[in-house]
């Protein structure tokens, strides 16, 4: 009995997790760059939105901000015309554009090189593998409809151990009363 105790509650936990993932994933769906808790090895759809500082990555790649790493490329300038997340976090290694210089008159390379005028200003660093598009952000890889599916096999698990903890209980309060 202490056995189907230990995996009814194990498989609530289980579930739990999973639910939050799901909600997680469901949340995020129309993040750039996000990728979902199940599908973390897809990449999701490349969208063109013709901004100079819209880059996505085809490949494994990340891009490191701040102290961290995304897939979201939704970059802009700052006062100082230093391209940064819309939080405001720095590319590292940060790139600096020329005084006067603003977005419209930037290029950058599949390789990360990072040009205005021809003459190139930085070099965008990717952790893990990858080449870089200009002008275009990855979607979130997140399909909806294999989401609710998810959620609906997760929330009948989760029914089910609670069933299932709800009889061990009821086998319990069975043996005490024929100790009694």
């Amino acid at each position: 009995m202490i056995q189907g105790i230990s995996a009814a509650i194990e498989a609530l936990s289980r579930d739990q997790r999973r639910m939050d993932a799901l909600a997680n994933d469901t949340a995020n769906v129309n993040t750039s760059g996000f990728k979902a808790s199940e599908h973390a090895d897809a990449q999701g759809a490349l969208i063109d939105t013709g901004q100079p500082l819209d880059l996505a990555i085809e490949g494994d790649g990340e891009f490191q901000v701040g102290n961290r790493t995304t897939r979201d490329g939704a970059f802009q300038l700052d006062a100082s015309a230093q391209i940064t997340t819309a939080e405001g976090e720095p590319l590292v290694p940060p790139v600096q554009l020329p005084p006067g210089a603003d977005a419209s008159t930037v290029e950058v390379g599949a390789d990360g090189s990072v040009r205005v005028g021809g003459v190139q200003v930085g070099q965008i660093q990717l952790t893990g593998r990858g080449t870089i598009r200009q002008g275009a952000l990855e979607a979130s890889n997140v399909d909806l409809a294999d989401n609710a599916v998810a959620q609906i096999e997760t929330r009948t698990s989760y029914a089910a151990a609670v069933k299932a903890l709800h009889v061990q209980d009821e086998m319990w309060a069975s043996l005490m009363e024929l100790r009694a």
